[in-house]
């Protein structure tokens, strides 16, 4: 959507319309024709046959039409009718700022991409604000709290309060190693500790050398950090933003500040 640092006006325009419907930000909306385009973007994308590991977020993008299509619903209500209203896990929400949320959110990144202006309240990701803030690719806002109803579920095989929201096999294919004979770690969805996690060091292992092999989560871009560790029973959430004001900050990362915490509570843990 960009041209030599600034949107392309037949993609992004600052006055909403039924023609540029899609909010991405305070005063920027996106045109129907961009979300159309991505999705061709997409589908002419190269398929590779080998199955090796590769970062990507494509799949993630057309989830939310998936589930429209197969449902008749949009993606947001269907998410709040058969999983956030009967967890009463009620901040778990997409564009808090349009759903006049009462939780203080902080604010995100002094954005010099396309934004131009401090990020709060909005998604921070740019391919999620470009959906209108709504994707299965980032989004998400929630309380802790919130938070922990959902990793709870998925901890317990998607069991919670009562209630069974997932099957359990399929919870169980979902967090498991897919293709560790290509040494790939993660699952579909998750990811998965390092294959030989157990047998290394805090500063080599990933998360935490005490998790167990059956234990899954998710590091997020902007600082965030979720566990769950059926062996356990603990999840750990930690909460954060290392891109205030900027995403160049990277001492998270280095000092190894998520796994170290996260090691305190699993030895407290098998001590006990």
């Amino acid at each position: 959507v960009m041209r030599k640092g600034k949107p392309k006006k037949r993609f992004v325009s600052k006055v909403p319309s039924a023609k540029y419907s899609l909010r991405a930000y305070k005063d920027l909306y996106v045109s129907k024709r961009f979300q159309r385009k991505m999705y061709r973007k997409v589908n002419r994308s190269t398929v590779s046959m080998e199955e090796n590991y590769r970062y990507s977020g494509l799949a993630f993008l057309l989830f939310p039409k998936v589930i429209s299509d197969l449902t008749g619903q949009s993606y947001e209500y269907y998410l709040k009718k058969h999983f956030y209203l009967p967890m009463e896990a009620l901040t778990l929400d997409f564009n808090p700022e349009t759903n006049y949320f009462q939780n203080p959110i902080v604010p995100t990144e002094l954005d010099t991409v396309y934004r131009k202006t401090l990020t709060k309240g909005w998604v921070h990701d740019e391919n999620a604000s470009l959906m209108g803030g709504v994707s299965g690719n980032a989004g998400l806002f929630a309380t802790a709290r919130d938070l922990a109803k959902m990793m709870l579920m998925y901890q317990n095989y998607g069991y919670y309060a009562g209630r069974q929201y997932l099957k359990k096999e399929t919870l169980a294919q979902f967090t498991a190693v897919q293709f560790p004979e290509n040494a790939n770690r993660r699952g579909l969805g998750f990811d998965k500790p390092y294959l030989d996690n157990q047998n290394l060091t805090l500063g080599e292992a990933y998360p935490a050398p005490e998790v167990s092999p059956e234990s899954f989560g998710h590091s997020g871009f902007t600082g965030t950090f979720v566990w769950a560790d059926p062996k356990y029973q603990l999840v750990f959430i930690f909460l954060s933003n290392r891109v205030y004001p900027y995403r160049t900050h990277r001492q998270l990362y280095e000092l190894n500040i998520r796994s170290a915490l996260q090691q305190v509570f699993y030895k407290g843990l098998l001590q006990n």
